[in-house]
């Protein structure tokens, strides 16, 4: 199981730099979590995941500013989250904006510290609880860091498979009556596409009987956000839907 484990995370590395990013930054906080978190440590690896102390650790401040408010894009008007000022080391987050949002948020802006340290000025970002589709080169890179560092691809691996008993989850009967979805014609006609499993496995809190924190409330990001991550490290095979794009 473990090797297993290590092969799909050094595939996932070669294929982006991204995690190897995250990587660095959660064993930084993992050798100096005694002196981060002044010798109250979390001791489980997940207590870990605060973009927050990355930042600090970073040499940067994190404040909530209550005057970012909404800005002007392509004639209408949207929330910014957050701002972050390399020159001055400060990040900026809304406090008008959900939990996950500021999260995510927060995440974004520690990866424009890691990837874009030569980034200038103020940089200003919009509202988003998840990865997106950017336009932005930076910004989407940004956004595939924060999914890295919330949702590690070792400690996905472990909770999905101890929720779900399968390292690469299909639809079948016994997933469908583990999800409580009836037949597997209905969980077909319920989950038409990857997305629809994707979200139904970042969402569910019980599987054969079994209850537990579902996988977004686990990692604390949105459910989209969870279902994106599910299918970017390869645990929801598309081929036992209705239809797979």
């Amino acid at each position: 199981m473990k090797n297993e484990i290590e092969k799909r995370i050094s595939k996932l590395r070669a294929a982006s730099t991204f995690e190897d990013h995250a990587y660095e930054v959660h064993l930084a906080i993992w050798n100096q979590r005694n002196e981060l978190f002044a010798g109250t440590a979390p001791i489980h690896p997940l207590d870990l995941l605060e973009p927050a102390v990355a930042l600090h650790l970073k040499g940067f401040d994190v404040r909530t500013d209550p005057h970012l408010g909404e800005m002007w894009e392509d004639g209408r008007h949207i929330r910014t989250a957050g701002i972050v000022d390399q020159e001055s080391r400060v990040v900026r987050v809304s406090p008008a904006i959900t939990d996950q949002e500021r999260r995510f948020t927060t995440a974004h802006e520690l990866g424009h510290v890691v990837l874009h340290p030569h980034m200038t000025g103020l940089h200003r970002d919009r509202t988003l609880s998840g990865p997106s589709q950017r336009k932005d080169k930076l910004e989407r890179e940004a956004d595939a860091f924060a999914a890295c560092f919330l949702m590690p691809a070792k400690m996905i691996f472990m909770r999905f498979r101890e929720r779900f008993g399968a390292d690469v989850f299909r639809l079948n009967e016994d997933a469908a009556f583990g999800l409580r979805l009836g037949s597997i014609d209905q969980a077909r006609r319920h989950l038409r596409y990857q997305r629809d499993v994707s979200l139904a496995l970042a969402t569910t809190n019980s599987f054969m009987g079994v209850s537990f924190d579902s996988l977004s409330a686990l990692f604390r990001v949105s459910t989209v956000a969870m279902a994106i991550r599910l299918e970017e490290v390869g645990l929801v095979d598309s081929r036992s839907t209705l239809s797979a794009h």
